[in-house]
């Protein structure tokens, strides 16, 4: 990244040469992990029960149940409530206008 608004040392190409040198050099290092990692026999063979591993997803089914069930009530609840304030009579000596 260069920082024009930070002086002349950023627009340099000494600065755009050593920062082209410095993005190679991580690329090329990170590539070389990862066939490491790759090639290592332990690390295919964790990789291969991790994907075929089976997550017990019940006990969250079970909250989104228990989730749905309570917006469900909550959307009976506003329903009543709007009828109860559709139902007012303006006229009731209690009722107040906003």
């Amino acid at each position: 990244m260069l920082h024009y608004d930070r002086g002349t040392q950023y627009t340099s190409a000494l600065y755009r040469n050593t920062l082209r040198k410095n993005e190679e050099l991580p690329d090329s290092i990170v590539v070389e992990v990862i066939v490491k990692l790759v090639s290592n026999p332990k690390f295919a063979a964790m990789m291969q029960e991790k994907i075929s591993m089976k997550v017990d997803i019940s006990a969250i089914e079970q909250e989104i149940a228990a989730h749905e069930k309570q917006l469900r009530q909550s959307n009976s609840v506003k329903a009543r409530l709007m009828e109860e304030i559709d139902s007012l009579d303006p006229d009731d000596k209690h009722y107040m206008k906003c």
